[in-house]
């Protein structure tokens, strides 16, 4: 009787992993304080392990710097907040102020508005002069694909 009640908590848990992309509905791109992107992300009907991104990236949008990545010793928080440790910590200045890298990280937050579809969002987004849409598509699959 254990091994069968192991056996089923094993495979419960195989079923209840989480999804390694974005639930399907609408977020905004936030960038020190303002909302400055939305995606909608909608997940295809006939497969849940497939979904499309519709992202709008307006002009305000900073793409990220990759020639820079916040030192983990400076920068625990997964927010970049600048909160310094480590030995250096009493000299250590850089703040969000003083660095705009930090302040231009990126997150991706649950929008308070919501649209029923990739048609209504895209006939109803604020789309401004200047501003970018990106269109991705997403598989996730467990086995790592071969060449």
């Amino acid at each position: 009787m254990k091994k069968i009640i192991s056996l089923l908590t094993i495979l419960m848990s195989f079923s209840m992993m989480a999804k390694a992309e974005m639930a399907a509905g609408t977020y905004d791109l936030m960038q020190r304080g303002q909302v400055v992107g939305k995606i909608f992300v909608e997940e295809d009907s006939r497969n849940p392990d497939l979904t499309t991104e519709h992202q709008i990236l307006y002009s305000t949008y900073v793409y990220p710097d990759p020639t820079w990545y916040p030192d983990p010793d400076k920068y625990p928080n997964p927010d970049f907040s600048p909160t310094p440790t480590g030995k250096n910590s009493r000299n250590a200045k850089t703040t969000s102020k003083t660095d705009p890298r930090i302040a231009n990280a990126t997150l991706i937050v649950v929008a308070r508005d919501q649209y029923d579809d990739a048609n209504d969002f895209l006939d109803n987004v604020r789309y401004d002069l200047g501003s970018i849409y990106v269109k991705k598509a997403s598989a996730e699959i467990a086995p790592l694909p071969s060449p």
